[in-house]
C-alpha cells in the first residue's frame, strides 16, 4: 500500500517477533497519510486468527480495492507503476520477506 510494512523493529529478529505475535502499527510517517479505508483493509488481512481473517475473495471486493481498481489506478498509470515498483521492492527485500512469511506461517 505504501512500500513500508506496518511491522516495526530495530533488528530483523524484532520484526520477525512482531510478525509472529501479530503485532503491527501505523506509526511510520508514510502510514499517517493513508486513508482509514486502506488501513481497514490491512487490518482485515493481518487479523491474527485465520478464522476471522478476510478471505482473498473478500479482500478483492473490499471498497478500497474496488475504488482504486475502477478509478484512480486506471486513470493514472504513474500511480499504478509506483504500486508495482513498491511491490517489487517488497519482494526483493529479504527483511520484509522474512517478516511476511513468518507472519503467514504462524
Amino acid at each position: 500500500m505504501c512500500g513500508e510494512p506496518p511491522f516495526n523493529g530495530r533488528t530483523d529478529a524484532d520484526i520477525i517477533a512482531a510478525a509472529k505475535k501479530g503485532k503491527y502499527n501505523y506509526r511510520q510517517e508514510i502510514w499517517k497519510t493513508r486513508s482509514p479505508e486502506v488501513r481497514n483493509l490491512i487490518d482485515s488481512m493481518l487479523t491474527y486468527d485465520p478464522k476471522k481473517r478476510i478471505t482473498a475473495k473478500a479482500a478483492l471486493e473490499h471498497p478500497w480495492i474496488v475504488k482504486k481498481t475502477h478509478t484512480e489506478l486506471n486513470k493514472d498509470e504513474g500511480k499504478l507503476k509506483k504500486v508495482f515498483e513498491n511491490l517489487s521492492r517488497f519482494q526483493t527485500s529479504q527483511k520484509l520477506q522474512q517478516a511476511a512469511l513468518t507472519y503467514i506461517v504462524c
